[in-house]
């Protein structure tokens, strides 16, 4: 296996869009052979299924890869990196007017679309205050934390659970989100159900930001278990160590789901 690809698929730390990306750029620059082409398919499919967005880009460039060829595909992959620029460019637009007097917010992980929300909200508000969580067990919240300070966006960073304590500071939960099922529940970071039911407690809205292809028709969602040694490197025959990477959010946990064409909301608060 090539080592770029080998490189994105064991990728624990990036969110959905940033995987997509790379993969985009991947096919685009590095895919030379149809064999290439059909074996990356075949491993994203098993590999990255937990993402709908890399899900309904791959049956899209796989049709395109069908019907006109390789070079239509690595095209298409190009084009696509450029289109989720505007899209969050639109998901602003979209979640702008309920957003725009948060001063202070709490996230968890490490998305693309949230760090873009967050630096376009931060030009509109200098003053913003960012708590980003580390997001056990990979810490890709530190990443996160890191790519807004670079922006010289405020940020402070603590751990997951200490959540409780600092919803009470915030205005809003701004949440990325993997996978949109069929009912409006989303699939996001574990972690996330906690903020959820924070902010249902101390009646803080709870905004998920996305695109719509990561609606899924898919109604249920299965979380698989990782490596436990990411959590402890320890082992007893009366020991068991639970690793979970993703989990779901009730849709009638969430004030609203913006995406770049709509915003869907539940009943308020």
């Amino acid at each position: 296996m090539n080592k770029q690809l080998a490189e994105i698929l064991s990728d624990n730390n990036s969110g959905s869009v940033e995987l997509l990306v790379k993969l985009c750029e991947y096919i685009s620059q590095e895919i030379t052979t149809h064999e290439e082409f059909e074996d990356t398919v075949k491993l994203c499919n098993d590999k990255l299924s937990s993402f709908q967005i890399i899900n309904s880009f791959v049956k899209n460039v796989k049709d395109d890869f069908e019907r006109n060829g390789l070079v239509s595909a690595k095209k298409f992959s190009l084009e696509f990196t450029e289109k989720i620029i505007i899209k969050n460019d639109e998901v602003f637009e979209q979640c702008f007017e309920s957003i725009r007097h948060v001063k202070s917010l709490l996230t968890i992980s490490n998305s693309t679309t949230i760090k873009e929300i967050i630096k376009k909200l931060h030009k509109y508000n200098p003053q913003l205050k960012v708590i980003a969580l580390e997001s056990r067990p990979k810490y890709e919240g530190r990443i996160l934390a890191e790519e807004l300070l670079k922006y010289h966006i405020f940020v402070t960073t603590a751990v997951d659970m200490a959540a409780g304590l600092l919803i009470k500071e915030v205005d809003a939960v701004f949440c990325g989100v993997d996978k949109i099922l069929s009912d409006f529940s989303v699939v996001n970071k574990i972690g996330s159900l906690q903020l959820a039911l924070l902010c249902k407690e101390y009646s803080k809205p709870f905004y998920v930001l996305g695109y719509e292809n990561k609606i899924s028709a898919e109604r249920n969602f299965i979380s698989k278990e990782n490596n436990s040694i990411e959590i402890w490197k320890y082992n007893d025959k009366y020991l068991t160590i639970k690793n979970y990477y993703f989990e779901v959010v009730p849709f009638k946990l969430i004030t609203t789901i913006f995406t770049e064409k709509r915003s869907i909301k539940t009943k308020e608060m």
